[in-house]
Order: structure tokens, then sequence, then C-alpha cells
């Protein structure tokens, strides 16, 4: 019994030490690649709206001694956020940030 564990554990050992090996051999290529960028895509963080009791509100006491807390409804929410993935080495970056640009048009006499 004893040694069936020590034999597990000693497979573990070898199993975890070749993921790392890979894992660091990964991060070498995708450090290395040139990084040719797919297209960006709108994928926002969107929430449900949903019912939850207001704590902090007032409370009402039924007649057979039941407290009631008010419910609050909280609004579905969304976040916006781009993704885009590496065409070479399928490396994934995710941003929620933006930057606010502004655009002129020329406008010329009819």
């Amino acid at each position: 019994m004893i040694s069936a564990f020590r034999d597990m554990v000693a497979e573990f050992e070898r199993t975890k030490a070749a993921f790392e090996a890979a894992q660091r051999k990964l991060e070498q290529g995708r450090r290395q690649c040139a990084h040719l960028w797919g297209p960006t895509q709108y994928d926002p963080i969107r929430t449900k709206g949903y019912e939850k009791q207001d704590l902090m509100g007032h409370f009402t006491v039924s007649q057979d001694g039941h407290v009631n807390a008010p419910t609050v409804y909280i609004p579905p929410t969304e976040t916006p956020q781009w993704v885009r993935t590496c065409e070479h080495c399928g490396l994934t970056e995710t941003t929620r940030q933006t930057t606010e640009q502004k655009s002129y048009t020329p406008k010329f006499g009819q």
C-alpha cells in the first residue's frame, strides 16, 4: 500500500516537472513570436439584473412577528471589453481600456 502511494507521488512529480518544462517552452515561444494579431472582437462582460433584499433599508414587521426587508432591483450591467488573438502562437490579449479619439472631416465650399 505504501509503495503504491510512493509510486503515485513519484509519477505525479515527474508529470509536474514535464508540465512545467512544457509551460516554460511555450512562454519562451510566445515571447519570441512576432505576433500577427487577428481581428479585435468586442466581448463585453454582461451581468443579469436581479432582485435582492435591501438590508440597509426600512424593515417592516408583520402581525405574526415576521420581519420583512424590502427588495431592490439591481439592473443588468455591461462592461466593455475587447479581445484579440495572435494567429501564430494563439496568445490572447484582453483589454477594457479605451482612448478617446477626435476625428476631423474637411468641409469644402460648394
